[in-house]
């Protein structure tokens, strides 16, 4: 999967279940994600819209991901 700012967090998450975790480990910023709140407004959210909650760029976090998906 090609990542981009317009990738849903949902896709994401669902083709790589462990990803969460990881993420948030590598990012304590995120730990939003944890949250029951976080799955339902995360449903729409795009790469863009969690590198703006988390204060990072979206290239930042475009590039941490792709350093977990490997």
């Amino acid at each position: 999967m090609k990542l981009t700012e317009a990738t849903k967090i949902t896709d994401l998450l669902e083709s790589n279940p462990d990803l969460k975790e990881k993420l948030v480990s590598a990012m304590p910023q995120l730990k939003m994600l944890t949250t029951p709140v976080a799955q339902t407004l995360m449903k729409n959210a795009t790469i863009a819209d969690l590198a703006q909650k988390a204060g990072v760029s979206p290239d930042d976090l475009i590039g941490k991901l792709e350093g977990l998906l490997k």
